[in-house]
């Protein structure tokens, strides 16, 4: 479509000139002889460039151009102003009135085409770049709609997805409590040794499985914000005594050497239950993954208000593939999974953010280490 150009002119003979010099430039070129004709066109038709005088009686350029750009369909049209003033005041005042550039008079042919073309030109890009900001707006917002539609349908299956784990693993424990109770009672009368075979596997299994449920309890607490947090004091020699004790069985078969290097009075001001969970979950798996005969380090130290603690073995380390799931519950081909502890360092992790902590996991030449940094 061909660019719309408005000349004003009080001066017929200018207005045919200028007609006479754009013509055959692929313009389509209306004309007023006066600001007030030019402003009742703009009000009935679309330009993409106005040639305006500025010496005209009654409305002068500089007046009309004020006018054309204070109506809000009008404020994007450049106004060249046509003038026989070249002085610095003259020239001043048209770009203060809104005017983009002007010519002067007698016109220089090749330099009007070649300012008009210029001008058109621009304010055509200013539009295209508009439309396409426009349409690129929309479509992200757009988007956003659709993405926060999706963030809501997902949330309300992630929420699904806790209460399940919630219901499902209350209802195991249920009927766990009806059967760890008698197992426990015949434990008594036959005693550990005495024990039989499938009756151990039994009780092993019993237990395993009240541990997982126990364990998908707290994680989805944990993950709810459900969790209540209670401020406790304890030793620390306690905690590792009590997670050592648990795991003797696994320790004495494979030969296994613990060494702690911290302070025996060491007191800790947590939640004793997630620290407790916390550590039981990453030394065990170090137990069950270290070699036979190895040993097995943990180094604990405080600082201010932070305290570290940092689990090395000899288990051979993690998989570049393992430490990329470490974090995800039942994540195929992490250590956690092939011993029944798929989630495992989940839940850790989910510790270690309720304590305010970090979390890392380091290679070494025989082993791994797990480190563990929380404010207490």
């Amino acid at each position: 479509m061909a660019a719309k150009v408005l000349v004003v002119d009080d001066n017929p003979s200018n207005i045919q000139l200028i007609a006479n010099i754009l013509d055959g430039q692929g313009f389509t070129i209306e004309v007023a002889t006066s600001g007030k004709d030019a402003l009742e066109l703009l009000e009935a038709y679309n330009f993409d460039l106005i040639l305006l005088d500025i010496m005209m009686p009654e409305l002068n350029g500089y007046d009309t151009c004020r006018k054309i750009h204070a109506l809000p369909l009008n404020s994007n049209i450049p106004v060249i102003f046509l003038t026989a003033k070249a002085d610095d005041e003259s020239i001043t005042k048209g770009f203060e009135a809104g005017g983009v550039d002007y010519i002067t008079k007698p016109f220089n042919s090749d330099e009007l085409i070649a300012r008009v073309k210029t001008h058109v030109q621009l304010k055509q890009t200013q539009e295209d770049l508009e439309a396409r900001v426009k349409e690129r707006t929309e479509q992200l917002s757009k988007a956003n709609a659709e993405l926060k539609k999706a963030n809501v349908e997902l949330q309300k299956l992630d929420d699904a997805k806790n209460e399940f784990i919630n219901i499902i693993s209350h209802e195991i424990r249920t009927p766990l409590n009806g059967i760890m109770g008698p197992l426990q009672l015949m434990n008594l009368d036959l005693g550990k040794d005495k024990m039989p075979l499938r009756m151990k596997l039994l009780n092993d299994s019993v237990n395993r499985l009240e541990q997982f449920a126990y364990r998908m309890i707290l994680i989805s607490e944990l993950r709810t914000g459900r969790y209540h947090f209670r401020n406790e004091v304890f030793l620390l020699r306690d905690i590792v005594e009590e997670v050592t004790v648990n795991s003797a069985d696994e320790i004495n078969q494979k030969k296994l050497i613990i060494e702690k290097d911290f302070e025996s009075s060491m007191d800790l001001h947590t939640d004793r239950n997630l620290f407790l969970m916390m550590l039981e979950n990453v030394l065990t798996n170090s137990i069950r993954l270290s070699r036979e005969a190895g040993k097995i380090k943990i180094v604990c130290s405080k600082s201010g208000e932070y305290f570290s603690i940092a689990i090395e073995d000899e288990s051979g380390g993690f998989s570049e593939k393992a430490r990329q799931t470490l974090m995800k519950p039942f994540a195929p081909g992490t250590p956690f999974v092939n011993n029944n502890m798929g989630i495992g360092l989940y839940l850790t992790n989910l510790i270690v953010k309720e304590l305010n902590g970090t979390l890392s996991i380091k290679n070494t030449e025989h082993g791994a280490i797990v480190s563990i940094a929380i404010k207490i």
